[in-house]
């Protein structure tokens, strides 16, 4: 009996984690209208001089990570959050 290799070419997964000047809240209130597997981190205010930036951490993955970066990033960039 002669063996075949099978060669199957999957793509990893793709995974986003960045830092966003942009209130958790509003981060979470997207992703509770476009659920994935996604984390939202609130991290401490970015403090420049007099003032205050909210720092949001957001990691997404899993099969769905592109649409879902896609989707996110054409809203808080355009909207501002």
């Amino acid at each position: 009996m002669k063996t075949i290799p099978i060669i199957v070419n999957i793509a990893p997964m793709k995974k986003y984690d960045e830092i966003w000047a942009a209130d958790s809240a509003a981060i979470r209130e997207f992703f509770n209208e476009h659920p994935g597997d996604v984390s939202v981190i609130s991290l401490p205010d970015k403090v420049i001089g007099a003032m205050r930036l909210p720092q949001t951490r957001v990691v997404i993955e899993g099969d769905n990570a592109e649409v879902l970066y896609q989707q996110f990033f054409r809203k808080f960039m355009k909207a501002g959050g």
